[in-house]
């Protein structure tokens, strides 16, 4: 039995024990160096193949399939470090033993960008997200704007971990009926006691960051595209809480009215020829429209004068010109 363990590969790694820490620092431009890295960790992590001829192969399936059994050269010999290393991992996430003996070794990968995510590593704030990519992630990233695509390098979680933050960092879009999109345009700039959909109600309300387009009826999310269809969901609901009303001006309407309104009244104002039209919540677009019909009925009409006729000093005479 003594012989048959001793004839035993050793489960124990035979790389120094800097080994892994030098290979996660090394440089991107480190090839050579890596697929040694590689071959010795994929020989370091194979399973014992033999085992002692007094155990039968049931034996060994029984001990493979996570039973509590132990044989003779599963226990630690005179030659072998009392540690477990079946657990070790340098992403802080416990691998299982026998796992992907290249999971943990240098790679590299160029992954194309969206124009949204260009403008964002390209910006004023572009190397201090890059710089927020590579320290929540462990990979290496380098921006190439000729290729518009990123450069990652470092161990498989980190790569993984890189793209999960891209997909983070360009999220998605969702159309956004014209109401809803013009009140949050509105709120965008108000405390979430000012008004029902202000910007942070609306994430909070989603769970996520979002972001109002200016230039189309569209909401950037920033969460990951699994996401989409549950937050479609999430913007009917608001949408339901916008509308929007036409209200029929007289001709002779006194327009300062109009804009002494729209800067009490929450909702949006604009003129369309006669007509008005309210944007808004539901119920404070009712209001608007009852305050603006009520205003314009008590209006008195009054004279306007375009400018003052050449040659006419006297003010009584001047009343009888271009009176509407």
């Amino acid at each position: 039995m003594a012989l048959a363990r001793e004839a035993m590969p050793s489960r124990v790694s035979e790389l120094p024990a800097t080994a892994v820490s030098e290979l996660l620092d090394a440089p991107p431009g480190l090839t050579k160096q890596s697929c040694e890295f590689k071959v010795a960790l994929a020989e370091a992590c194979k399973p014992p193949t033999g085992r002692p001829a007094a155990h039968s192969e049931a034996d060994t399936i029984s001990t493979a399939s996570g039973s509590e059994d132990v044989l003779d050269h599963d226990l630690p010999g005179d030659n072998q470090v009392g540690n477990d290393w079946h657990n070790y991992s340098t992403e802080g996430v416990p691998q299982q033993p026998f796992a992907d003996p290249y999971a943990n070794c240098w790679q590299r990968m160029t992954v194309p960008l969206s124009d949204h995510v260009v403008g964002l590593l390209s910006s004023r704030r572009g190397k201090q997200r890059l710089s927020v990519l590579q320290k929540q992630s462990g990979a290496h990233a380098r921006l190439n704007l000729e290729w518009r695509a990123l450069h990652l390098c470092g161990t498989h979680q980190a790569i993984l971990n890189a793209m999960v933050l891209m997909e983070l960092m360009e999220g998605f879009t969702v159309n956004l009926p014209m109401p809803l999109w013009t009140e949050l345009l509105r709120c965008r700039n108000l405390g979430s006691h000012e008004a029902p959909l202000s910007l942070a109600r609306v994430q909070e309300f989603l769970s996520r960051r979002i972001h109002v387009e200016r230039e189309s009826f569209e909401l950037r999310v920033f969460a990951p595209l699994a996401e989409r269809a549950a937050t479609i969901g999430k913007v009917q609901l608001l949408a339901s809480l916008c509308t929007k009303q036409t209200v029929e001006l007289p001709a002779d309407c006194n327009w300062n009215i109009i804009k002494e309104m729209q800067a009490s009244e929450k909702v949006t104002m604009k003129l369309e020829g006669s007509r008005v039209e309210l944007i808004g919540i539901v119920s404070a677009v009712q209001q608007a429209a009852e305050d603006l019909k009520r205003g314009v009925r008590s209006e008195e009409p009054r004279p306007t004068f375009l400018r003052e006729p050449p040659g006419l000093t006297h003010p009584g005479e001047a009343q009888q010109w271009l009176a509407i």
